[in-house]
């Protein structure tokens, strides 16, 4: 690999790939800003670009309209980058308005910032190395490559080799960087750049994936359309970046919303979504297709983003001809599902009827469906035969048919969750109502249903697109669900048994032990309701979820047979979690993660049954059916156990339900679901995607299963073909080769080089010396990652007991050599607390404190860290990265300084290649060059104000000598100035707001003039 530079081999073929795609290439040039069309690299949109677009756009603006025009894009000041960036996108999509056109008299016309009709009408350009200004200071980021749609910048590239570990994570993090988005406590980027952006993609040609602002790495894909013997660069570039599908894309497949944790965040489509909706548009204005044709199913897995879909081709229809004139109903058959569906279509700016809840009944839904308005109607399929209009879930299947209500051929139903409703009763009435709509049904589950019942492509048509559960595990849109059965004698310690309706729950009981069951309970639902049995099960649910999914900060739901068996459930585990507690507190656990347990935190943990109220139901359930409360808990539920703001944290940790939340219910921070009740089919799918969501740290979901459903899995999943389940979940014996195969990999680095054990510290170091090659540590990184992700779906398993001593040795390894190699690339990123800790908690018993960064070359003990190495090439491996990362840290300090040091550097290095006593003495003679640079002039100042020195002396007196008096009163104006700073910086969003900028100006210049060292130059 050793061509697989960055340049070479991932950012020139980007830009030669979007050149055969009719964008214009332009190279910037670091030193000079007028290459890529400004005067200063403090600008960022350019102006020349964009007045010649916006003038061929919108013919009839003179050239005071388009200067106003650019000035307002300049002054987007809002308190937050999302905020920005929120207004920007509405103004790409929207426009701005003039005065008039001066032309035909009109007043205050539109004016398209981008032409989304004509795309030759607007210049598309993509610039390699775009240097930028960090406000407030004289540093730059520098992207790969940055597109710009009219000079303004709607995207951004970070290329990095596939030599490099983890590129992808790094490319990420490093577009993070340029958002100040990764906690630093000053400005590290330039939010400008980000105002208008549209995408940001990491790529290393072999993977590529697409994101948007803010976004965590977990929330980047690949796109994965077109040719699949492409590199996945190429894919993404023909599938995203050509110009009519950027077009499209920021046009109609972008939206803002709330997150479970009431963060705003903004989406971008999955390729599966493009794909699904334009082949639904295709259809749906394909003139010569009758109206049966033009419908279809759109069968994409639960989790995969299936109610974004809908909205996306209701943004997309609505701006074709056709779509104006349509009725477009959204149909589902629950209550959580409809106020899903109705928040996410709030985010595309339509009217969604019915407005409120008031509204909200048969009355008023049918009207709006009677009427030839071409509105949107968000409406519950049980409201064409609903009795009850306070309870909409329940129906009478004997309520008779409707009549017509609308003949009109432009109506659109999407119906959500299609193979519940549509084959029976409720499907014929709505046929009836509405017999010329055109029907396109949404499914997250496979179509076929039961023997007895129509297929589901029978009522809608064909398959219009599917996304199976396996694609969506390998895309990485969902994680893997890993089964594990616990109905075992190991749980159930009374052994009774149970009546031959339930045998396989019990199938490892003999005949006798059975019959002492169906003989003490009677029948099946007595057994699972039973006090004693619900007990012994909690108590294991807890000890599973408190070593296993609690300490990685996930949470829990709790399936349930009856109202009755959830409620005892909650007494129950909430009993086990006090005892769990007072075990662990009296060092008498037996839980294998017990000393990683946070144990404060763990006090805190609530429990809550949320179930559906029946009529005259005794006070025992009351409790526990409150709609309203049902609500809040849902919330607390979906935030994390720890955040610096009361309000966005919560300690309500399991959640305990019959039939609610097991479909619609989206919870990324749920990774485990205990099941203790008989589902199948569609319903066993639907409920066990409720852990399948992606999170940051979360590798996999866990089904627990209680009730027995394995012995009878392929019964309960039969109506379904193989292809269509392939992936659903899979057993936990499953991973475990897994587990010993990435094992393995990890071994083998080091054997490969002549390293066959890791017990001694000789080993270890031998190890560590090893991974100076930069790719030995990326191919290390990658394996020891894909390993610790394993062992934390495995652990608590004894499984891995035969690879936890080598694994925490290369976790030291791991850790040192990030150290000594100041390679930040070197982490388990991505992988659970428990490993982490892990990990930490090794490395603490080593003599060392995990959260201390690397010793400075600075640092006062440096010398002392030098010689307590025993190996002189470890010492001068130790001694040379020291020095590259400091020169790294420092070079736009003093470029002409740092760049003769680093030559200087990497003389050395070559000179004295394997003469270790040389290097070292050689390298002494290179700290000592850099001892003396910090400490001139500028003692007494501390290390945050050495900057400001650095940048005040440039700027006043250039490269000038400068006296002793004049070095005083710098280091008096220096800090003077740094205290301004250090007060205005907390005011939020200042570097977006000009008015506080011009006030400190003119301090700062006050400063200087009463300084006295204008007039000693």
């Amino acid at each position: 690999m050793a061509h697989y530079n960055e340049d070479l081999y991932v950012e020139k073929p980007f830009l030669e790939q979007l050149q055969n795609l009719g964008w214009n290439i332009v190279y910037g040039n670091k030193d000079d800003a007028n290459i890529t069309f400004r005067q200063s690299f403090k600008e960022i949109l350019i102006e020349d670009l964009f007045t010649k677009s916006i003038k061929k756009i919108n013919s009839f603006l003179e050239t005071d309209q388009i200067e106003e025009i650019f000035g307002e894009l300049k002054k987007i000041n809002k308190t937050n980058l999302f905020e920005a960036n929120e207004q920007a996108t509405d103004i790409l999509l929207n426009g701005l308005n003039v005065d008039q056109n001066r032309i035909t008299g009109e007043k205050s016309p539109s004016v398209k910032i981008i032409d989304f009709d004509n795309l030759e009408n607007n210049i598309f350009t993509a610039i390699s190395q775009y240097k930028v200004n960090i406000p407030g200071t004289e540093k730059h980021i520098i992207p790969d490559i940055t597109l710009f749609i009219n000079g303004i910048p709607i995207g951004i590239v970070e290329c990095k080799s596939p030599k490099i570990s983890e590129a992808i994570e790094e490319a990420i993090y490093q577009l993070k960087r340029y958002q100040n988005d990764r906690g630093a406590e000053n400005n590290e980027g330039n939010e400008k750049l980000f105002y208008f952006n549209q995408l940001l993609i990491a790529t290393s040609r072999q993977e590529t994936r697409i994101g948007t602002i803010k976004a965590n790495a977990e929330h980047y894909l690949e796109w994965k359309d077109l040719e699949k013997n492409d590199n996945s660069q190429n894919i993404l570039i023909k599938g995203v970046l050509k110009k009519e599908n950027i077009l499209d894309i920021i046009n109609n497949f972008i939206v803002f919303k709330s997150d479970d944790k009431g963060r705003k965040i903004k989406i971008l489509c999955r390729y599966q979504q493009y794909r699904a909706v334009n082949k639904a548009i295709n259809k749906l204005t394909n003139k010569s297709l009758s109206q049966e044709q033009k419908g279809g199913i759109i069968w994409h897995t639960q989790g995969s983003g299936k109610s974004l879909t809908m909205i996306f081709l209701i943004r997309k229809f609505r701006k074709t001809k056709e779509g104006k004139k349509f009725k477009i109903i959204f149909l589902t058959d629950r209550t959580d599902l409809q106020r899903q569906i109705g928040e996410t279509a709030k985010t595309i700016g339509e009217t969604i009827y019915p407005k409120n809840n008031k509204d909200n009944n048969i009355k008023n839904i049918l009207k709006e469906i009677s009427s030839d308005d071409s509105n949107i109607v968000n409406a519950m399929i049980h409201k064409f035969q609903s009795k009850d209009n306070e309870n909409p879930d329940k129906y009478v299947k004997e309520t008779k048919l409707l009549t017509e209500l609308n003949n009109s051929p432009n109506i659109l139903l999407l119906i959500d969750e299609a193979h519940r409703s549509q084959d029976g009763t409720l499907g014929a009435n709505l046929s009836n109502a509405l017999p010329n709509a055109i029907k396109i049904g949404f499914t997250g589950t496979p179509i076929i249903t039961g023997k007895l019942r129509k297929k589901s492509h029978e009522i809608f048509g064909e398959y219009i697109d599917t996304y199976t559960i396996e694609q969506a595990v390998k895309d990485g849109a969902t994680v893997q669900i890993i089964y594990e059965g616990r109905t075992s004698q190991d749980i159930i310690k009374d052994k009774q048994a149970m009546d031959k309706e339930f045998i396989d729950m019990f199938k490892d009981y003999t005949d006798e032990e059975r019959q002492a069951i169906l003989k003490k309970y009677g029948n099946k639902q007595n057994y699972l309701d039973a006090p004693e049995i619900i007990e012994q099960k909690a108590n294991d649910m807890i000890q599973y979820y408190i070593d296993k999914i609690f300490i990685n900060g996930f949470k829990a739901q709790v399936v349930v047979n009856s109202r009755k068996s959830a409620i005892l459930y909650k007494k129950y585990l909430d009993k086990a979690i006090k005892q769990e507690i007072e075990k662990i507190k009296n060092g008498i656990s037996n839980l294998k993660n017990k000393d990683f347990i946070d144990l404060e935190i763990l006090k805190e943990l609530e429990t809550t049954v949320i179930i559906s109220s029946n009529h005259n139901d005794e006070e025992f359930y009351k409790k526990y059916t409150n709609s309203v409360i049902h609500k809040t808990q849902i919330e607390n539920f979906k935030k994390p156990f720890e955040n610096k703001d009361k309000n966005k944290k919560s300690s309500l940790g399991i959640i305990i339900v019959t039939d609610m939340l097991l479909t619609g219910f989206d919870a990324p921070i749920e990774q485990v679901l205990f099941l203790d009740k008989k589902l199948i089919e569609h319903n066993l799918l639907q409920t066990i995607a409720r852990v399948n969501r992606t999170a940051s740290g979360k590798n996999c979901g866990y089904l627990v299963d209680y009730y027995g459903i394995a012995n009878n899995l392929k019964e309960a999943l039969e109506i379904f073909s193989d292809n269509d389940i392939k992936g659903a979940m899979i057993n936990l014996d499953e991973e475990i080769p897994r587990l010993d195969e990435k094992y393995r990999k990890v071994v083998q680095i080091f054997e490969e080089n002549g390293i066959k054990s890791f017990d001694t510290n000789e080993d270890i170091d031998l190890c560590i010396d090893l991974l100076e090659d930069v790719s030995l540590r990326a191919k290390f990184t990658v394996a020891y990652r894909k390993l610790s992700k394993s062992i934390d779906i495995v652990s608590p398993d004894k499984a891995i007991l035969k690879y936890i001593n080598n694994y925490k040795a290369f976790g030291f390894i791991l850790f040192s050599a990030k150290n000594r190699y100041r390679d930040n690339q070197l982490n388990i990123i991505g992988t659970g607390k428990k490993v982490k800790k892990l990990i930490d908690k090794y490395i603490t018993s080593q003599g060392i404190d995990p959260n201390i960064p690397p010793i400075s070359i600075m640092d006062d003990d440096f010398d002392k860290f030098i010689n307590g190495i025993k190996s002189n090439k470890s010492k001068a491996s130790e001694m040379e990265h020291a020095i590259r990362y400091h020169i790294s840290e420092n070079f736009e300090k003093d470029p002409e300084f740092f760049k003769t040091l680093s030559d200087k550097l990497q003389e050395i290095i070559q000179d004295q290649k394997n003469n270790w006593e040389k290097m070292i003495e050689d390298l002494e003679e290179v700290l000592q060059d850099i001892m003396k640079r910090p400490n001139e002039n500028i003692e007494g100042l501390n290390n945050n104000q050495i900057p400001y020195f650095d940048i005040i002396k440039n700027n006043i007196f250039e490269k000038k000598e400068i006296n002793q008096e004049q070095n005083q009163k710098l280091m008096k104006l220096t800090i003077e100035i740094y205290e301004i700073f250090s007060k205005k910086l907390k005011i939020v969003n200042f570097w977006n707001d000009e008015g506080s900028q011009d006030k400190v100006r003119l301090e700062i210049n006050d400063l200087i003039n009463k300084s006295g060292l204008i007039k000693n130059i």
